[in-house]
């Protein structure tokens, strides 16, 4: 035994909340009026006001798995058609769905048809969050663990992405869990927090190996809410984004958080290893970077001026 550490409390990082049929072309792929969010990731920044188009490749994710970690996915729902598969869960005495709604809306964002970045990948609901939107680290690092392994079974580990919408208090336990996923090279994803603070303080925020994603509105400014600092990698859409419910199979909600804005990114790197055949989570974050728009503004002091960018509006 190298340590231990007391179990910490973790919440999922959202707060309070407040479509036309593609055209392609040359292989690219447009969606009118969508989501201001998906727009955004498409788009480079302009003052002249927010695309309501999402232009991405056809590809759009296919062929690769990411697992969301989260309060689980209601599967059913039309979004996903069929692409999201029931994986584990960590939460003692609960069903096979998503109660608290967290994780749908998060798995709309990464892969939905109407709401989603990487609209072919395939998608795994790892249970850790309970009804009220509570877990701990324990949990976490069960789910992680099942991810790791399922996707080792499978040889996907390469073409896999985690998304964790979700973090509290700084932990070396869980951040030691994350680099060994990434070792891996799993592609990780998690969200800043919404504290209003710098991430290093909080786990797995201050994951070196993760990619951590910290929150903009529509005016391209860093929310009040959002967590900040050298830790974050990049800024992604978080406040007022639509996605899916878990209410049925064709609801619909708004969330705003660092949550909504880790997705965005998950699906980022998924929509990348299709299209460019990038593999590992290394080269993924490498061109996550790389893409990312830095023509932003009203950021924190030590925050990187980037947003996540796809190329598509070009």
């Amino acid at each position: 035994v190298d340590y231990i550490e007391q179990d910490t409390i973790v919440n999922v990082s959202a707060v309070a909340a407040p479509s036309l049929g593609p055209i392609t072309k040359r292989g690219y792929t447009t969606q009118a009026s969508a989501p201001w969010g998906l727009a955004r990731t498409s788009h480079v920044y302009s003052q002249k006001g927010v695309d309501t188009r999402y232009s991405y490749d056809a590809t759009a994710g296919t062929g690769t798995t990411v697992y969301v970690i989260d309060s689980g996915i209601r599967t059913t729902h039309k979004e996903f058609g069929g692409r999201a598969l029931w994986g584990a869960n960590f939460v003692s005495g609960s069903p096979n769905t998503d109660e608290y709604g967290h994780g749908t809306h998060v798995a709309g964002i990464v892969g939905g048809k109407t709401y989603g970045v990487a609209k072919g990948c395939r998608m795994y609901a790892v249970k850790v969050i309970d009804k009220d939107g509570g877990g701990t680290m324990s949990n976490i690092l069960q789910g992680l663990q099942w991810a790791v392994n399922h996707a080792k079974s499978r040889g996907i580990t390469k073409t896999s992405i985690i998304n964790a919408s979700l973090g509290g208090p700084y932990t070396k336990i869980g951040n030691d869990a994350v680099k060994a996923a990434t070792d891996l090279g799993i592609t990780i994803v998690v969200a800043a927090g919404n504290d209003g603070d710098d991430a290093a303080y909080y786990s797995p925020a201050s994951a070196s190996s993760a990619i951590t994603v910290a929150a903009i509105d529509s005016a391209n400014y860093r929310t009040s809410w959002s967590n900040y600092g050298r830790v974050v990698d990049i800024f992604a859409p978080g406040s007022d984004i639509l996605s899916a419910g878990h209410l049925s199979d064709s609801s619909s909600i708004y969330k705003s958080g660092t949550s909504m804005a880790a997705p965005h990114v998950a699906g980022l790197a998924a929509y990348f290893m299709a299209k460019e055949g990038l593999r590992g989570s290394v080269a993924v974050t490498k061109r996550i970077v790389a893409a990312a728009d830095t023509n932003v503004v009203g950021y924190a002091v030590d925050s990187p001026h980037r947003v996540a960018y796809n190329g598509g509006g070009k």
